[in-house]
């Protein structure tokens, strides 16, 4: 089954003049087109002493409790926000960002949680 279909060239169109520079975000080239950002979730503030007793040495059942967190927000982004993959057509220089549209949400649940596609 196919996890991606290409979206319609009008929206490929306006999705390349609303993001930009993709080829260098990629390639993690410095662009005025985009602000890098991180995100954690933790379910409270760690202080210092907590963040290392916190982060290391976790046990299975604390790993499968985080996992199924991040499974929850994944699935709140999913339902909350449109997911969009997209991959380079064409050659060199000319390679442009074709946009693609997951076909469930298995596909996009996979692809969040950087499963294999």
């Amino acid at each position: 089954m196919r996890k991606f279909l290409a979206l319609d060239i009008k929206s490929q169109i306006d999705l390349r003049e609303k993001y930009p520079d993709l080829d260098k975000l990629y390639a993690v080239e410095d662009t005025d087109a985009y602000t890098y950002m991180a995100v954690s979730v933790f379910d409270r503030w760690l202080g210092a002493e907590d963040s290392i007793k916190y982060l290391s040495d976790v046990a299975d059942e604390e790993q499968q409790s985080r996992d199924a967190k991040f499974v929850k927000f994944a699935k709140k982004l999913i339902d909350n926000t449109e997911v969009l993959n997209f991959t380079f057509k064409g050659r060199w220089s000319s390679a442009k960002p074709q946009f693609r549209k997951f076909t469930s949400d298995a596909a996009k649940e996979a692809y969040l949680m950087c499963a294999p596609h």
